[in-house]
């Protein structure tokens, strides 16, 4: 950092400490929520200041010069930042309507301080041949990525602050009208449950095996694909197949036919020229990945986000996620996964579905599987926000075409559990509304 730098860091940091002890409601209306933390400040003195600034707020003390030095004295901190003078300076150093201005630059310098330190720390790190490359490349997205959301990182909020988030949240959505608070998913039953799938919250769509979660989820994605991006993570099936799930669902030409390819003219023409238009019409990405880590699914759901503005994420299945834990049982192995699920929920302010098997212990009974049932289950179901299965037979009649199966919403954290029939349209691998087409 070279000479003028340091003076304007030194000038700016003396500026925006003597600012909240001349105005210490400053703390609360603009410090706070900027999430200015002690680390910011170039200056040993100007933490050692703030930090004593903030303890003094979180003890309900009250913030000026006189209060100030009383309490440096008192921990033996006040030779140490300068002394009584120095605190007199700082008084007369005040940024008057230039606040936000002060804090923004503050961060900025922050943030360069910090980006070239992670960048140096990994060159360091490099040679290192033991060091798998993508968990680096990881790390270092990682913390840039925290970086640019400083803002966020920690909020603390009095009633007076939930009571001005509860009144701007509301009038925005009185304001929507009759809009959901979600993504909706076009069936009934999980939608008036839940109001749709909502922003930083973790669903888990659950069934024993064959009974049609990957068409149940497929048939959601073609839904929510016309009015949001929603991509879907594919663990287990490939990209081959799910084309032709998802052509048969929108065109209704039968799944059979097509991955036969035994299609007639007027299907031929349906798929591959009246159906390109309700292909192009629905916003839907695939990611066709048959191993992945719990890091590298991280960077694969950034990436969405930040590069095809998805709004909701599907993933299949939850079982085929690596925790890179290979010495930890089962069980463990789930609870990262799940845990970290839920973390990317609440980081990138989405909704992700994951779907999950129920346990084969679950096959002995005829009965709805129950949370229980859920491989992991301990951890899955105290992470995940919503947790819904998928229960009937999975032997349809040859004569019959569809075939109504349960759709439980089992664990609801803000809302209401319920359940309902939905039909499994079998020559389209897609499930519907009960007695309703989608």
């Amino acid at each position: 950092m070279n000479k003028e730098s340091r003076i304007k860091q030194s000038e700016l940091e003396s500026v925006i400490i003597g600012s909240v002890i001349n105005d210490e409601s400053l703390l609360d209306s603009k410090y706070l929520e900027a999430n200015i933390q002690p680390e910011m400040f170039v200056s040993e003195v100007n933490r050692t200041l703030y930090a004593s600034i903030l303890n003094m707020h979180y003890q309900n003390l009250h913030i000026n010069d006189i209060s100030l030095v009383q309490y440096l004295a008192s921990g033996q901190l006040l030779e140490k930042v300068g002394g009584v003078l120095h605190i007199a300076e700082l008084k007369n150093d005040t940024s008057l309507n230039n606040d936000d201005y002060y804090l923004s630059e503050l961060k900025k310098m922050y943030q360069k301080r910090e980006a070239w330190r992670i960048l140096k720390e990994t060159a360091e790190k490099m040679p290192d041949l033991s060091t798998e490359p993508t968990e680096v490349i990881a790390d270092i997205i990682d913390r840039l990525t925290a970086l640019t959301d400083i803002n966020n990182n920690t909020k603390i909020l009095e009633m007076k602050d939930l009571y001005s988030l509860l009144k701007r949240s509301t009038d925005e959505q009185m304001a929507k009208g009759e809009e959901s608070t979600g993504i909706l998913s076009g069936f009934k039953v999980f939608d008036e449950a839940t109001d749709g799938f909502q922003k930083g919250e973790l669903t888990i769509l659950a069934a024993r095996p064959s009974i049609g979660k990957t068409s149940l989820a497929l048939s959601m994605c073609m839904n929510i694909a016309r009015s949001h991006n929603v991509a879907f993570i594919s663990l287990e099936t490939p990209d081959k197949t799910i084309a032709q799930k998802v052509a048969s669902m929108i065109t209704e030409v039968p799944a059979f036919s097509l991955r036969r390819a035994k299609l007639n003219t007027e299907q031929y023409e349906r798929v591959f020229t009246a159906g390109k238009t309700q292909f192009d019409e629905r916003s839907f990405f695939l990611v066709d990945k048959p191993y992945i880590n719990i890091t590298e699914i991280k960077s694969v759901i950034r990436h969405l986000i930040l590069c095809n503005k998805v709004e909701m994420i599907f993933i299949d299945y939850i079982g085929l996620i690596d925790a890179l834990t290979p010495e930890s049982p089962v069980y463990e192995k789930q609870s990262v996964v799940s845990k970290a699920l839920k973390g990317m929920t609440r980081e990138f302010q989405v909704p992700i579905c994951a779907l999950c098997q129920v346990s084969r212990d679950s096959e002995k009974e005829s009965k709805a599987p129950t949370l229980a049932n859920l491989r992991g289950s301990g951890s899955i179901e105290q992470d995940a926000d919503v947790v819904m299965f998928l229960h009937g037979s999975r032997f349809i009649p040859k004569t019959d075409e569809t075939a109504d199966r349960d759709f439980i919403i089992a664990k609801n954290r803000n809302g209401e559990c319920a359940v309902d029939k939905v039909t499994f349209n079998k020559k389209l691998s897609r499930y519907e509304n009960h007695l309703e087409e989608i």
